[in-house]
Parts: C-alpha cells; structure tokens; sequence
C-alpha cells in the first residue's frame, strides 16, 4: 500500500503513482494521515462521477487516460480545517476563515443522510469539528439542515468577525420568497462548544435544534441570540457577557409574523450579563402572530442589565423557574404579557416584577418570589401568589422598549 504520500502529489493529474485500492496519505493542509479509498459510488450510493468530487472527502485521480476516484475514510465529523481554515487569530492582514467553514457545511450537507418517519424529514448529521483555535469569518454565515457545529471546547474554540466587518455572524436563515414573505430556513442544527465574540446567532424557525457550552461577549449592539418561530428548540449552559454601555440583548425570543405558534422552548443554565435587556420575549399581538406556548426559563442568572426581562404579546404556560436577578438598574421582569405565566423561586437583591396586562384572561401565578410584585393601574387579569411574596398595586413605573427593537 501506498503511504507518505501528500494528498495534493497523490491526486495531481498523470502522476506516476500506482492507482492502488487502498492508499494511505497525508493531508496536505493539516499533515494527518488517512487512508483513501477507491469508490466507484458517492455517499446515496450513486454512480460516482467528477461532478461528485469535492476535494476533502471525494478525490479523482487521472492516469493514462482513465478516471479513478478515492474516499476518504474517517469516522465522526469533518475537521473544519480540512477545507482550509487556519483558526490563527484577528489582527490585521491575518486569513479569513469564511469560505472555510461555508464549504465544510456545504459538504457536511451534501454527506448528510436523510429519511422520512411519518411525514416528517429526519437528518442523520455529520458533525464539523473545530480544534482549538480563533477563527475569523467576515461575512454571516448560514447553517443548513442538519448542521451541527463542535468547537474542541468553548475555553479553546473562539470565533470572530474580522475587524472592520458589521455581521450577524451563523443564521437559519436561507431567503426570504418573494411577493409572499415566507422564510426558507433550516432545520435540525446544532451549535456546542464555541465561544462567539462580537457576533451571535439566529435561529428563525430552527425546529428540533439546539445551542449548547457556548459562550459570547463584546455585542454592544446587536442580539446575542436571536429565537424567532421555534418548535423545540434547547439553549443549554450558556454565559453572555456584554459591557456596561450595551444597548444589545441577551437573548430575544419573538414572534411576530403568521407561522405558527412558538412552543416547547427551553432555556436552561443561562447567565447573562451588561445587556440592555437580559430576555426579551414576544410572544406577539397582531393577528398574524400566535403566541409562545409551553416554554420555560430554568435555573438562571440575568445581572448588571438595565432590565432583567421583558415580556409581552401572547405567552401562555410560560414558567421561570429558580431565576437569580443582580444589580439591575431598573425592573426584574417587566410584563406586559397576556395568558398564563408562573414565576417559582425567584429572587433578586434590587429591582422589582411589574405587571400590566389589557386582558382578563392573564393569570400570573407566583410561588416563593423574592420581590415586590408592582401591579401597574389597568391590569385586567388575575394574580396568584403561593408561599412568599409581596403585592403593590396601582404603581407607575414608566417603561418602554426602545423603537429600534420593537
């Protein structure tokens, strides 16, 4: 068997090279080794054929006026570095890790098997893995059905926008059809492991996904995480650190065009920090919009924010749940949402929950709240309180969400 060879010697046209079976070569852009493979299919089990050659996992090799394609044998995820990304930092002049990262997607797509269980388009993933390192990306990126991405861990994975860019950074987002509005996305994607700086994420009608062991700092003024139109999707251990003078959020939770309701959202072991606003959640008021149902907020910590949380629009069976609010420059939790919202344990050392609502059907129900719970003049709906807490009613506390963010 053939072996040392670099990858880029092995599959240059006409070289002398016997066209063995097996070869064992060396990657020409990261030095390790791998076997190859002689295939005459593609990953669905089609005839191969040059228009099924990428150059990362499928290979051709002309030789005396024939044709023979390889494979690469590997097992688990594609190494991001295999398409060239260098992950060597942000100063001036250094590479650019775009074109990198939007390729391995693209052929993590391409590989990427799927099956249909009862209607429903099922993706088995192929992962891309991202060593240690800080990449750089210029423009933002988008993540396509059943993209998973894996930093070795969010202490040695870092990755930002290129000085003298204003990105948003990886969205669900393919396009917008027009004349009808309807949003082509993706589904089934994944994000872990990766510290995000100066950007942050979109994830607009992302069913069955998740964000995982992430961190991100330095968004003055944009959101860190964007959630909008999601079915069942976690956001688990994460920490947001923004700067005193953010007018950013942490994370925004919104529905506000006619696709559905938002259900079954899960925010779990999330801190945040210096943001304008920690949460924000609208759950929409126009007839097109239908409301966030059935998701929760557990074990948190919301910190030195102008507002812990706002909500408002139609947000039914929303539970916050042993929430931890600090140093906050004004409200706790601000709420002008309409249904059914239950607070447990949750404290803070200043601030305070207000409440005002147009409809009698909200029930807010509190069990064990650590805060005034400030009723504004107008609410119309109910108010339960179990174990501990403390009601004021009738009290103005005049605010409002900025317009940009409306």
């Amino acid at each position: 068997m053939i072996t040392n060879i670099f990858t880029n010697d092995f599959f240059t046209a006409n070289n002398s090279y016997p066209n063995d079976d097996l070869v064992q070569l060396v990657d020409s852009i990261t030095f390790e080794i791998f076997n190859f493979k002689k295939t005459t299919t593609w990953a669905n089990g089609t005839p191969m054929d040059s228009s099924k050659v990428d150059g990362f996992i499928y290979f051709s090799k002309q030789s005396n006026g024939f044709v023979f394609y390889y494979k690469r044998i590997f097992e688990g995820s594609l190494n991001v570095k295999w398409f060239g990304a260098k992950g060597i930092g942000n100063l001036p002049g250094t590479f650019d890790d775009t074109a990198a990262i939007r390729k391995s997607i693209q052929v993590s797509y391409d590989l990427n098997q799927t099956q249909s269980i009862n209607g429903d388009v099922i993706t088995a993933s192929i992962p891309i893995f991202f060593p240690k390192g800080h990449y750089v990306i210029s423009e933002t990126i988008i993540l396509l059905d059943g993209t998973i991405l894996r930093g070795d861990s969010k202490n040695n994975v870092r990755i930002d926008r290129k000085f003298g860019t204003n990105i948003v950074g990886f969205t669900t987002l393919q396009r917008i059809e027009q004349p009808s509005g309807e949003f082509v996305t993706s589904k089934q994607v994944g994000i872990e492991n990766i510290t995000f700086t100066q950007i942050g994420i979109e994830y607009i009608v992302a069913v069955d996904s998740y964000i995982k062991h992430c961190n991100f700092s330095n968004n003055t003024d944009i959101v860190h995480i964007l959630l909008k139109l999601n079915v069942n999707v976690l956001v688990e251990d994460i920490r947001i650190r923004s700067n005193r003078a953010s007018t950013c959020y942490g994370i925004s939770i919104i529905n506000d065009v006619g696709m559905g309701p938002i259900t079954t959202l899960k925010l779990y072991r999330v801190w945040i920090q210096y943001c304008h606003i920690g949460l924000y959640v609208n759950g929409g008021s126009s007839i097109l919009s239908r409301g966030l149902y059935s998701s929760s907020f557990n074990q948190g910590i919301i910190e030195y924010c102008n507002i812990g949380m706002y909500l408002e629009g139609t947000l039914d069976n929303f539970y916050i749940n042993d929430v931890h609010f600090e140093q906050l420059s004004s409200a706790a939790i601000f709420s002008a949402a309409n249904g059914t919202i239950t607070l447990n344990q949750v404290w803070a050392d200043v601030g305070n929950i207000a409440l005002d609502s147009s409809t009698p059907e909200t029930i807010f129900q509190f069990n064990n709240v650590g805060n005034p719970i400030y009723i504004r003049a107008g609410y119309k709906g109910k108010v339960l309180l179990y174990g501990k807490a403390t009601v004021v009613e009738n009290k103005s506390i005049p605010l409002r969400l900025p317009t940009k963010y409306q």
